[in-house]
């Protein structure tokens, strides 16, 4: 029996001075035929239309898993690129780096009768995924659901972008890069993704709150000029 492409991705890929090397994984034009196989497997029964890759190794991967659906390919692009027409554009939250970012999609790619696969090599913050989704509904078409080959999302994150699906857990990566050689993220990356993980819920955390807190001191304010009413009013005699 032959091993499974999780099992052959886990073991082949590696970090180089920290920082993934996935395309450098591409060069292998058969790894790169299986890694596709591998994104668009759960999706083949899903009716997709068109497949949406991010830039930029998005573009790779979408773009080989739309020829292996037989779907066309739209790619969602960063502000600045040369991406001509009428365009649906979307600024998104912060990523890993604390960076914002606007990505677009051409409108006259997408239309009420697409079903669209979002494709990217990493999930992170998730942050350019939530936003790709919003174009693509912005355009009219339905959001399919969302594959890549590494899932490092929240759980939160996760639930906003189901149907999610990876081919691994960025915890496999760090535990058995290089058939157990360790080469290992920086730790600024992972310092600085988990610390804006924990502000990103702090800030969820504290809109709540803030939300509970108003309206408490609106019912507190009610009750006061209800009182003070009442005082002032004449009192009737016995």
């Amino acid at each position: 029996m032959g091993i499974s492409f999780h099992d052959e991705f886990v073991k082949r890929f590696r970090f180089i001075d920290g920082h993934a090397d996935i395309l450098g994984l591409f060069a292998d034009g058969g790894l790169l035929i299986r890694a596709a196989a591998a994104l668009a497997a759960p999706f083949e029964d899903a009716g997709v239309t068109k497949v949406a890759g991010l830039e930029a190794r998005g573009f790779i991967l979408g773009s080989t898993v739309a020829v292996h659906l037989g779907a066309g390919f739209v790619p969602i692009r960063k502000a600045g690129s040369i991406h001509p027409g009428p365009k649906a554009e979307r600024r998104t939250p912060r990523d890993w780096r604390g960076q914002e970012s606007v990505l677009c999609v051409q409108r006259t790619a997408l239309g009420a009768g697409d079903r669209v696969l979002l494709i990217d090599d990493w999930a992170e913050t998730g942050s350019q995924a939530i936003t790709a989704r919003a174009l693509i509904e912005d355009c009219g078409a339905s959001y399919a659901g969302l594959s890549v080959l590494v899932d490092q999302l929240s759980p939160h994150v996760r639930g906003r972008l189901t149907p999610f699906v990876s081919v691994a857990r960025h915890e496999e990566l760090e535990s058995d890069a290089g058939g157990g050689h360790r080469v290992g993220r920086l730790p600024g990356h992972t310092l600085r993704l988990f610390l804006i993980q924990r502000v990103m819920a702090l800030q969820r955390l504290w809109g709540s709150l803030w939300g509970s807190l108003t309206a408490k001191r609106a019912d507190f304010g009610g009750l006061e000029r209800m009182a003070t009413a009442n005082e002032r009013a004449p009192r009737a005699l016995n």
